[in-house]
């Protein structure tokens, strides 16, 4: 039995590559590469977890270069 931790895990590098690949691609994919049947939620619900950690990958990112919710990137000079 695959879960859909371990389909995000196995496809991560291709899907942060091809964000808008197909869910039926996915599914073709799983039944190549891992030789399971998975349904088509199933490849949904691993598509979402990628693009949720890839969203919190380029918040991060914006965070750690100065820019915050709400403010400036310029220091408070007064």
């Amino acid at each position: 039995m695959v879960t859909t931790a371990m389909i995000a895990q196995h496809f991560e590098a291709t899907i942060n590559d091809h964000p808008k690949m197909k869910l039926r691609e996915i599914q073709r994919r799983c039944a190549f590469e891992m030789h399971v049947n998975v349904t088509i939620d199933c490849c949904y619900r691993a598509k979402k977890i990628l693009k949720e950690k890839m969203a919190g990958n380029h918040k991060e990112k914006h965070n750690k270069n100065g820019y915050s919710k709400g403010g400036s990137r310029l220091p408070f000079l007064f």
